[in-house]
Parts: C-alpha cells; structure tokens; sequence
C-alpha cells in the first residue's frame, strides 16, 4: 500500500522548509499529489530525493574517473582545487538551504503577525472611540446637570415671585 506523508512531514524529512518543498515539485524533483484540499506526497518519493546525490557530485566522481593514474603536478593541483571547490559548494548550499528554512520559517511568523498587528490597531482605534464616547457622555451629563440646575433655580425663582405676588 502507498503511503503519503503531508508537506510538513515531508519537509521535515528532506530537512527544508516547505517553501523548498514547493520549489522542488515545480523543478520536478519531487512529484505531489492532491487528497481534496491538501498537498500529499509519497514517502517512497521522499526518500528517493533523500538518497539522490546532487549533480556536482557525479561531475567531480566522473573527472576524477576519467584522469590518468599517473598525473603530473598541474593536474593534481587541479584535482585538489577542484575537490575543495566542491567541497565549498557543498557548504554553500547548505548554508543557502539553512537560511531558505529560516526565511520560511520568518515569513510564516510574519503571516501570523499581521493579523495580531491589525488587531492591536483596531484595539487603538476602539479606545480613541471609547475615549471619545466617554467625553460626549460626560458633556450630557454636564448639560443634563446644568438644565437640572437651571430649572431648579428657575421653579424656585417662579416659586419666590409667585409668593410674592400673590401675598
């Protein structure tokens, strides 16, 4: 029977990120497969990518092959640049993939910060709102004091004259 593994998983197994993942399936390194809405991939698939040497590797084992076993020091010195050079290669696109899995990993970090950054915002505007709904309050009320105020010394005043008046 098939087995699948999701992109995370495969990821994880191959030691990148899955946006490399995705670069892979678009070189046809790796093939994909749709189960509904998800991206599956099939385990076999995945260790093959794992057990597959890189391009380089064959050309410097073909050169190294094809060199006479007798060799002057000019072709020795070219067969020691050549393995270093392959050698530093090698480091570079293991740093290259290192840092490709950490962009990844920092724009899906940057994903799940956005929404957090909108929301503190839309907090900030609320408060604004708050704040500003508080002052018209507290204006009505002032307003609503000062007419209560206003008619209390005008019944009384109406109050006084009519007294007096009418005395």
């Amino acid at each position: 029977m098939e087995s699948y593994i999701t992109r995370e998983e495969a990821a994880d197994c191959l030691g990148v990120s899955t946006r490399t993942l995705d670069r892979y399936v678009r070189k046809k390194i790796l093939k994909s497969h749709r189960r509904g809405r998800r991206t599956m991939f099939l385990r076999l698939d995945v260790e093959s990518v794992i057990e597959t040497p890189t391009p380089q590797s064959h050309v410097v084992s073909e050169v190294q092959e094809t060199l006479p076993t007798k060799q002057d020091p000019d072709i020795a010195a070219l067969v020691s640049l050549t393995t270093k050079m392959h050698h530093e290669l090698q480091q570079k696109e293991s740093e290259i993939s290192r840092l490709h899995f950490q962009l990844g990993k920092y724009q899906e970090i940057s994903k799940n910060s956005i929404p957090l950054l909108e929301a503190k915002n839309k907090e900030r505007i609320d408060e604004k709102q708050i704040t500003t709904l508080k002052r018209e309050v507290r204006s009505v009320r002032s307003g609503r004091f000062f007419f209560f105020v206003l008619s209390a010394l005008l019944l009384g005043a109406v109050g006084i004259l009519s007294s007096l008046l009418f005395y």
